[in-house]
């Protein structure tokens, strides 16, 4: 132990104060350090050493705070400084809350604009519809509209031709089956009806009773007893407009049609117009002598087909040997006038399920009937659809595949194009048909082309033509023998030299449609139209090709030609002196 240890003061002042203490980390730093800065007496020794100048004791602070923090790590107890939050930034983020909010404005706003602008257009269509107030563009509302100065002088005739070309103020015809939305309330299934005993009385509750129909017990158990309660079957055939989920409308409609013994009853022309009428029908489509008349329009505003259509035609299409005579009929109305709906035609399933009922409701009716009930459906179609538009695209509808359908269709085709319902009773094997044909074409004004033509009306009439004309009207019993006679040799010459009038009339008729180029769209349509039936008639029509007729090779002998072709020159020859000699004859005069 050292003894006579003296610590030096400052000797600036002998007064102890705050500025006076020894800094710590010096203090630290002498303790680690065992060069001792003592001084003795001067009778003991030499002097103490100085304090460390200013860059020994910031190294010294530096290197102690090292260790010290080394330490406490290794204890896992370093000190943590506080987090100092950072100024906040400028920055302009692309998906922020304020512009999630001015979109959302923006949008509502555009969203307003546009609902305002849908509803002025609405009251400015129900004002060119309306029969007060009928718009007429021509040349002079156009001046009024496009024409401003000297320089726009001459732009509205421009504009008038134009618009004449291209049919852009023509007027769409459209004719609606259904209503915007379905009509009628779902019905609570009868469990009072349900017996309490037997396979019955599964259905009573909602779990098991759905369970029963997806499975197909309830379609077998139906099948087998043809038990079925009546409330039963008539809450089955209102779920078929109601339900939505397609296991439980397949489940339904299977079910049905095991059933079919206790619907003939059931299923009634009533009933058929009511299930129609649930899915959203007008009630002047449903009634089959209500007349159809089209609503026209600039806009071709189409409406939604339900769903669950596509399941009653299938039910309707299964049900169909099952259906009385007068049931038949009615449906065959109704699915014809289906298809006069822009949007049921348009629906190429829709359209298809049509065609394969219409098929099976056809091939059903019994042959003592068939004559008599396509008769009277077709009279009534004449009746009630007068427009040439509609009538045209209700041919395009029906099916041809089978051969009672492609016969209606030919009977209804040739009564919508000449105008006379009493070609539906006619026989298409009538060879004179074709001779009525071409005595309708020579005086109808229909067929007369005027400035005033409507071309897409008499596109209509000429394809419902090509549609009736089919293969021609014979029975072609004059081909079926492996060798004619004369009489068959003679009636397939008038059969061929009748086509071959009916076909040059309808040349005579394209001659007539001036299309220059692209000058009217429905103008081309309607040649384009004439010229398919034309075609028809010569290539398909007509039994034997036309053969050319060459002037310089009648005969197939040489000797032949020979003198065909020097009668021929001397005939010419004799006509050329004659006519030479009266012309020096009246010279001399």
């Amino acid at each position: 132990m050292v003894e006579d240890v003296v610590v030096l003061k400052d000797s600036s002042s002998d007064v102890d104060s705050e500025d006076s203490l020894v800094d710590i980390t010096e203090l630290i730093a002498k303790r680690r350090n065992p060069v001792n800065s003592i001084a003795t007496t001067k009778s003991s020794g030499p002097l103490p050493r100085p304090p460390p100048l200013r860059k020994e004791s910031d190294m010294l602070e530096r290197t102690s705070k090292k260790r010290g923090s080394d330490r406490l790590a290794s204890f896992g107890r370093l000190s943590k400084m506080p987090a100092v939050p950072s100024p906040p930034s400028n920055t302009k983020y692309k998906f922020s809350l304020d512009t999630i909010v001015k979109e959302s404005e923006k949008s509502a706003a555009m969203e307003f604009k546009v609902i305002e602008i849908m509803d002025k257009l609405e009251e400015e269509e129900k004002e060119i519809n309306s029969p007060v107030k009928k718009l007429t563009v021509d040349e002079s509302y156009l001046a009024s509209v496009v024409e401003h100065d000297e320089e726009d002088e001459g732009r509205a005739k421009r504009v008038a031709q134009a618009i004449s070309r291209t049919e852009a103020l023509e007027e769409n015809l459209a004719w609606h089956f259904f209503n915007v939305a379905p009509t009628g309330t779902r019905k609570s299934f009868p469990c009072g009806a349900i017996p309490t005993e037997g396979w019955n009385v599964l259905l009573r509750y909602p779990q098991k009773r759905q369970l029963a129909f997806t499975t197909g017990f309830v379609k077998r158990m139906a099948a087998d007893r043809q038990d079925s309660p009546t409330e039963m079957l008539d809450w089955l055939l209102s779920e078929i407009c109601h339900e939505r989920r397609e296991d439980l409308l397949y489940a339904y409609v299977e079910t049905l049609v095991a059933s079919a013994g206790h619907l003939e009853a059931t299923l009634t022309t009533g009933k058929i117009q009511e299930l129609f009428e649930t899915l959203g029908a007008r009630r002047e489509a449903v009634e089959a002598h209500g007349s159809v008349n089209p609503e026209s329009s600039f806009y071709n505003a189409s409406n939604r087909v339900p769903y669950q259509l596509q399941w009653l035609l299938r039910f309707l299409e299964g049900l169909a040997p099952s259906l009385s005579n007068e049931a038949r009929s009615y449906i065959i109305q109704i699915l014809t006038r289906l298809c006069l709906d822009d949007s049921v035609w348009r629906d190429g399933q829709i359209q298809l399920l049509i065609e394969q009922t219409l098929i099976s409701l056809f091939d059903n009716i019994s042959e003592t009937e068939l004559e008599s009930t396509s008769n009277a459906i077709s009279r009534t179609l004449f009746e009630t659809i007068p427009s040439p538009i509609l009538r045209n695209q209700l041919i395009s509808a029906l099916p041809r595949s089978s051969p009672r359908t492609h016969l209606f269709r030919r009977r209804l085709a040739l009564a919508f194009a000449l105008e006379k319902s009493q070609y539906i009773e006619k026989s298409m094997t009538n060879p004179n048909l074709t001779d009525h044909i071409l005595l309708y074409l020579t005086k109808s004004p229909l067929f007369r082309i005027s400035p005033s033509t409507n071309y897409r009306v008499l596109c209509a009439r000429f394809t419902m033509l090509d549609i009736a004309i089919d293969a021609g009207f014979s029975d072609f019993s004059w081909l079926r023998g492996s060798a004619q006679t004369s009489e068959e040799r003679e009636v397939e010459k008038r059969f061929n030299a009748s086509v071959d009038m009916l076909a040059q009339e309808i040349r005579e008729i394209m001659v007539r449609i001036v299309d220059a180029g692209i000058t009217s769209l429905r103008r081309t349509e309607a040649k384009a139209a004439a010229q398919r039936l034309e075609q028809r008639l010569d290539c398909a029509v007509r039994t034997r090709e036309k053969a050319t007729r060459d002037w310089f090779s009648e005969g197939r002998d040489d000797v032949v030609r020979r003198e065909f072709m020097e009668k021929w020159f001397r005939r010419e020859g004799k006509e050329k002196v004659e006519e030479v000699g009266n012309v020096g004859s009246d010279t001399q005069t």
